[in-house]
C-alpha cells in the first residue's frame, strides 16, 4: 500500500513524517541543507593549502634553525615568513555561523 504523498511502502515512523511534512516544506529543507554544506565547503581547500604552506614554512625554518644553531639571526626571514604563513592559515574560517534574524517591528505600540 502506498502512501499517496511520499511513496513509502509500509507504515513507519517515517512515513508518517511523510504525511506531517508537506513536500515542498521537505524540499526548502533539503534545498537549505545542501546550500549550507556547499557554502562550508567553499573554504576547506583554501584552509588545507594554507596549512600545507604554513608546514612548508616552518619545516625550512626549523631546518635553517638546525643548519645555524650558533646564528639565529640567519634565519630570521625565514621565521617571519613562517609566522605570516601561520596568521594567513589561522585567519581562514571554516565555520558557518547563523545570525538569529531580528523579530518584525510592532508598529502597533511605540516604546
Amino acid at each position: 500500500m502506498l502512501a499517496p504523498q511520499c511513496g513509502c511502502r509500509q507504515p513507519s515512523s517515517v512515513s508518517v513524517l511523510c504525511f506531517m511534512v508537506p513536500l515542498e516544506g521537505r524540499v526548502r529543507v533539503i534545498g537549505v541543507l545542501v546550500s549550507a554544506l556547499l557554502l562550508a565547503g567553499c573554504s576547506i581547500p583554501e584552509k588545507i593549502a594554507a596549512r600545507n604552506e604554513a608546514e612548508k614554512s616552518a619545516d625550512s625554518y626549523k631546518q635553517c634553525m638546525a643548519a645555524n644553531a650558533t646564528t639565529p639571526k640567519r634565519c630570521e626571514e625565514l621565521r617571519l615568513s613562517m609566522e605570516a604563513t601561520e596568521r594567513k592559515r589561522d585567519s581562514i574560517d571554516t565555520d558557518l555561523k547563523f545570525k538569529p534574524a531580528e523579530p518584525d517591528p510592532d508598529y502597533g505600540h511605540p516604546r
